[in-house]
């Protein structure tokens, strides 16, 4: 996945549409590779949940001992199933995503620090998301996107 094409007859540099809308939003060139290679036209609100917990942006968000069961009660009460282990930091940034859209209320500080950091991030990232998906003319999963 190239980010810019080469035009080796005149030798000039042209942005691809992935490395535009990574630009635009900011993703990281991992993030942009993830989506690349996850999103699927028949992907579900589910899998879009776990494509966005996976963005390279969440790599420095562990999953803490303390917040473990906190975790646990969370994802019991998050309207989209989790399919990961809950000691994985994909799951553990997808349940405080839907925790913050379903306004569920928090103990630990670190969990509403990292929930900040996530809800900060997901209006840029479900963005870019929608973005690939139009681009690539999957009107159904646009759509869904677009309402997330």
């Amino acid at each position: 996945m190239a980010h810019v094409c080469l035009e080796k007859v005149l030798w000039c540099l042209q942005a691809t549409e992935l490395g535009r809308i990574a630009s635009h939003f900011y993703c990281t060139y991992e993030t942009m590779q993830t989506y690349n290679q996850l999103l699927k036209a028949t992907a579900t609100e589910i899998d879009l949940f776990r494509i966005f917990s996976m963005s390279a942006e969440f790599k420095h968000i562990m999953v803490r001992e303390e917040e473990k069961l906190e975790l646990q009660k969370l994802a019991e009460h998050v309207p989209v199933p989790i399919k990961e282990s809950l000691e994985e930091s994909s799951a553990k940034v997808n349940v405080l995503l839907q925790a913050y859209i379903s306004q569920l209320k928090l103990e630990g500080f670190a969990l509403q620090s990292d929930m900040v950091f996530i809800s900060q991030s997901a209006g840029r990232l479900f963005r870019a998301l929608f973005e690939i998906v139009l681009w690539r003319g999957w009107a159904h999963l646009a759509q869904v996107c677009d309402f997330l």
